[in-house]
């Protein structure tokens, strides 16, 4: 009887666990995403859940590191910034072509959260530190490869 109560705490344990400190998100597949010469490693968030949760509660997200958000379809797009602890590049992507950038969106200070929209209909979207567009000169029109 105390193996199977041994056991049971154990499971308990090993799933409360997984249930996902902010800190350390769940793994899921990762791609690598270009944009002319610049290039990141992404998380991919394809499931309602994943794209609701993307990169909130997450203290920073490294260098060459992104999220990239996959849709079935090609709608527009509105996102907030609940949860960001850090500021971040947004690219609007639409068969493997950037529609439009929102650069260096800011850390919600309190108050509504603003939505940031894609103004066009977009099946990606690629979520990376705040700087990047910037520094690698993305923009409109830009092709995107996913491998």
């Amino acid at each position: 009887m105390r193996a199977v109560i041994a056991i049971a705490a154990t499971t308990i344990g090993l799933a409360l666990g997984a249930c996902g400190s902010s800190e350390r998100p769940q793994a899921r597949r990762t791609v690598e995403v270009r944009i002319g010469a610049a290039h990141v490693l992404a998380e991919v968030a394809a499931g309602a859940d994943a794209r609701r949760q993307g990169l909130s509660g997450r203290a920073r997200l490294a260098e060459g590191r992104g999220m990239l958000f996959v849709y079935r379809d090609s709608a527009e797009r509105a996102y907030w910034m609940k949860g960001m602890r850090f500021p971040i590049d947004i690219v609007w992507i639409d068969r493997g072509r950037v529609t439009g950038v929102e650069r260096d969106v800011p850390v919600p200070a309190g108050g509504p959260l603003p939505l940031y929209s894609s103004g066009a209909p977009v099946d990606r979207v690629l979520e990376v530190r705040a700087g990047w567009a910037a520094r690698h000169h993305v923009g409109r029109g830009d092709r995107v490869a996913v491998r």
